[in-house]
């Protein structure tokens, strides 16, 4: 490891995610602990067991134990008495939206008391009444009885049809008020991913906006007949960037559209699941900067009959590991990655995240983790709690 990178994570120190302002790197050892915590925390495979463990880290009032708070409250796998004493640790005020986040996750977790969360969403209902509260419309799980409680009694009206119109969590009926209501709305609404597929037809339909179109264009939610409007719209080269995003867009349209030549259109085309096999083909011809991308596609896994070509095309460090992180890579494929290309270490960190990797294999390159891979084992759901415990140390 050079000087000029960080003996935590091994990124270049001026690109570290770990250093936080001034501090030294000795003095963010237990930040960067806390961090890979809340990775493990979030993985399916930590059991309610571990969790416990983890939520015993967590009870701090600094920004770091808040994260990891609501990453143990979002754990499929966190039990009723757990989620009650997350929600009785103390908040920090500086940092009252994370804490904003961890009460919508234990009020929207299945194994939430149902006393606990009409409690809890009473306290959050108090807290917009009051304006003392800060309402994250990108908190993940905002509890849909709060929203639907918010509109009815028209709070903080200001800003309250903005936050609902832009929540992935806002229930389909109040959405479709809100454009009844008021059509200013309607671009929000048309980037939002849980809006019903006839309100994004009804925008689509009295809009003059382009920048609603495009959000139109790129929203997985949008109705085909709608992407299919755009592509024939006399606009269509200003909204192609945005349907080449939209996995739902037809493959016939992304043929039709795709100009390789633009450099835009191929970094976002290769991000894009619904690529078709001829569209990998011409990138991989390329090898431009976007290659990084194209290797996370889950696509590119249904290439890896011919793995040894892809892994020569994956020339630079991070493509590498993206290649070797892909989920649908095939068991062979993986088993020939290892065997030829086990001792390069971008290869063993896409390996090491990857729960595709064969137990055995995994098994290696646990056990002979210096800390190199842990961010990459700590994501992975194919280990089980005692490893993930190990890495965590808890």
């Amino acid at each position: 490891m050079g000087d000029d990178e960080c003996p935590l994570c091994g990124t270049h120190i001026g690109y570290c995610t770990c250093r936080a302002g001034v501090r030294s790197h000795a003095d963010d050892a237990a930040r960067h602990t806390q961090r890979l915590r809340q990775l493990v925390a979030r993985n399916p495979a930590a059991d309610a067991q571990l969790l416990a463990r983890l939520a015993f880290y967590a009870e701090g009032g600094g920004e770091e134990d808040v994260i990891l708070r609501e990453a143990v409250a979002s754990n499929p796998n966190c039990d009723s008495q757990l989620l009650i004493d997350l929600s009785e640790m103390k908040r920090a005020d500086f940092f009252y939206e994370s804490s904003f986040a961890v009460r919508c996750e234990i009020a929207s977790h299945a194994r939430c008391p149902p006393m606990l969360k009409a409690r809890i969403v009473e306290e959050m209902y108090a807290g917009q009444v009051s304006g003392q509260d800060w309402f994250d419309e990108n908190a993940p799980s905002v509890p849909p009885e709060l929203l639907e409680r918010l509109f009815k009694d028209r709070i903080r009206p200001e800003y309250l049809f903005l936050v609902l119109a832009r929540s992935e969590s806002t229930p389909p009926g109040i959405l479709r008020k809100i454009f009844a209501e008021d059509s200013e709305f309607a671009s929000e609404i048309a980037e939002n991913r849980s809006a019903p597929p006839d309100v994004l037809s009804a925008i689509y339909s009295v809009s003059d906006s382009a920048i609603t179109v495009c959000s139109l264009a790129e929203n997985p939610a949008t109705p085909v007949v709608v992407l299919e409007s755009i592509h024939r719209s006399m606009n269509h080269n200003r909204f192609a960037t945005y349907l080449l995003r939209n996995p739902r867009t037809p493959a016939a349209i992304l043929e039709d559209i795709f100009d390789i030549t633009n450099d835009y259109q191929r970094s976002h085309l290769a991000e894009n699941p619904s690529i078709t096999e001829a569209q990998i083909a011409a990138l991989l011809e390329l090898n431009d900067h976007y290659m990084r991308w194209l290797f996370e596609n889950p696509a590119i896994g249904d290439q890896s009959s011919d793995v040894a070509m892809l892994f020569r095309k994956a020339s630079e460090r991070r493509s590498v590991e993206a290649l070797c992180a892909n989920r649908r890579l095939s068991t062979e494929a993986i088993e020939w990655i290892w065997a030829a290309h086990g001792k390069e270490g971008d290869a063993r960190k896409g390996l090491a995240a990857n729960s595709s990797t064969p137990l055995p294999v995994l098994s290696v390159l646990f056990g002979k983790n210096d800390g190199e891979f842990s961010w990459a084992l700590a994501g992975n759901g194919a280990l089980n709690p005692s490893q993930l415990a190990e890495l965590a140390h808890v």
